[in-house]
């Protein structure tokens, strides 16, 4: 604790309530990171998904292109 403040003092008190609260603050930090984090890699396999739809779309096209009159 502190040097010169016994443990039960207000001082040690306070201390340790004031490293709480930072640990709280990290705590929260963290979750809302990890949300953070897999809201990207559904957001990134969305649009994997999508770039797979285009390609797809973009061949239909050109097979259009080749059976229909000009």
């Amino acid at each position: 604790m502190f040097a010169g403040a016994p443990a039960g003092s207000s001082a040690a008190t306070g201390s340790n309530r004031r490293i709480q609260q930072i640990q709280n603050h990290v705590d929260e930090a963290e979750d809302i990171m990890r949300v953070n984090v897999d809201k990207v890699l559904e957001r990134d396999q969305k649009l994997s998904k999508l770039d797979d739809c285009a390609d797809d779309c973009r061949q239909e096209l050109l097979n259009l292109r080749q059976v229909l009159p000009s």
